[in-house]
């Protein structure tokens, strides 16, 4: 069994803290997870989707910035930021996975054309790779 003294040093160095969970042989998988767990006084912890989804809208976000203009999108970027704030994650998932295919058919447009007018391999450049 590996001991909190070995992972510590391994996990500071790529930048992630240790949380310590006292577990025993009673212990549930929901119990690190989050979900609806029931105890002997039958209390319920749900499942806080909030807490899950963040970090995905955030890395979805700065994404979406890297890929599109910001202040041309500032109407839609508000859509996401509204449902995420109202808990619609249906509506939120949707939202992202929308801009997610249309990014990737725009990037598939660009290479294709990129390859337009090529009738042999000695005649066209992928884009990125030096000769």
């Amino acid at each position: 069994m590996l001991k909190k003294e070995m992972l510590n040093p391994n996990l500071l160095q790529i930048g992630h803290k240790l949380r310590v969970v006292n577990m025993n042989q009673q212990s549930d998988t929901a119990d690190l997870l989050g979900g609806p767990v029931h105890n002997s006084t039958t209390q319920h912890k749900p499942l806080d989707h909030k807490l899950i989804l963040l970090p995905l809208r955030e890395a979805f976000e700065d994404l979406f910035s890297q890929t599109y203009s910001r202040k041309q999108n500032l109407t839609f970027l508000g859509h996401v930021q509204t449902c995420f704030r109202g808990k619609r994650w249906h509506d939120l998932l949707k939202l992202m996975d929308h801009v997610c295919k249309s990014a990737l058919t725009k990037e598939l447009q660009e290479k294709s054309n990129a390859y337009d007018g090529c009738s042999t391999l000695d005649q066209c450049a992928v884009p990125g790779v030096e000769a």
